[in-house]
């Protein structure tokens, strides 16, 4: 019983035993993930669209590669309040061109056939939700700061996370709790 103590008690097993712990929570994490993207992928067929709601704007989306894809005009729409959200997104993109070299940022737009105002299937630059982040991040304009200010907490939180891996930890666990699981 005193060799349980003393072995529970030595700093070296406990960190190992925290390690094997985050092992085992980012294994199940990460099945859990696939199982979801799996069962997401099932349920849903490429091409399938909805439509979101932000901000009382309407934005297109499209499932592509076992992912959603935005309409990359109403998030500026939506973002800046343009009444000319396709101009406005023609300009900043070169805008970025010349000041922040956009083609890394241009790889990762595509076009995909999505349902226009007219009703007819057209060609339309669509981007993931990273992407979308990425873009959010360039407009400028005071309707875009809420955003932006939450993506710098969220990243923020995940450097903290990487360098101490125990609030990730604790903050996965108070999500599970907020969500009405128990201990």
């Amino acid at each position: 019983m005193s060799d349980e103590k003393e072995e529970h008690d030595n700093p070296t097993n406990i960190d190992m035993d925290l390690e094997k712990a985050i092992d085992q929570f980012a294994q199940v994490t990460k099945e859990e993930m696939q199982e979801k993207d799996q069962s997401q992928a099932d349920l849903l067929s490429e091409g399938e669209t909805q439509l979101v709601a932000f901000r009382g704007k309407e934005i297109r989306q499209v499932f592509h590669n076992n992912e959603w894809f935005f309409s990359v005009v109403d998030i500026v729409e939506a973002i800046t309040g343009s009444d000319r959200p396709s101009k406005y997104w023609n300009d900043l993109k070169r805008q970025l061109s010349e000041k922040e070299g956009f083609s890394e940022l241009s790889e990762n737009i595509g076009k995909l056939k999505m349902r226009s105002a007219d009703g007819r299937m057209r060609d339309t630059e669509t981007v993931n939700t990273e992407t979308a982040f990425r873009i959010v991040q360039s407009i400028p304009s005071k309707r875009a700061e809420s955003i932006k200010r939450w993506l710098a907490t969220v990243g923020y939180e995940r450097t903290q996370e990487i360098q101490d891996p125990e609030i990730g930890i604790k903050r996965a666990m108070l999500a599970y709790k907020a969500r009405g699981h128990d201990d």
